[in-house]
């Protein structure tokens, strides 16, 4: 088992709102398999963003595969 300090741990905080709106330091989303136009939560956020996630699907570079 590995030990966790402080300077390493992840902060993980679930909260209820606007995704688009949240202050972090970084954002999940969710993407299928197939999907060229996100929608729901993940088309907010590229909204936000300017169009960003739809632009690099757009370059059939990320495949959201494991």
């Amino acid at each position: 088992m590995t030990d966790l300090t402080t300077e390493s741990a992840m902060r993980v905080e679930v909260i209820q709102g606007a995704i688009q709106d949240a202050a972090a330091d970084a954002v999940v989303v969710n993407l299928f398999q197939g999907v060229s136009e996100p929608g729901g939560a993940t088309g907010a956020v590229d909204a936000a963003l300017g169009g960003q996630i739809r632009d690099v699907l757009a370059t059939g570079d990320f495949k959201g595969k494991v």
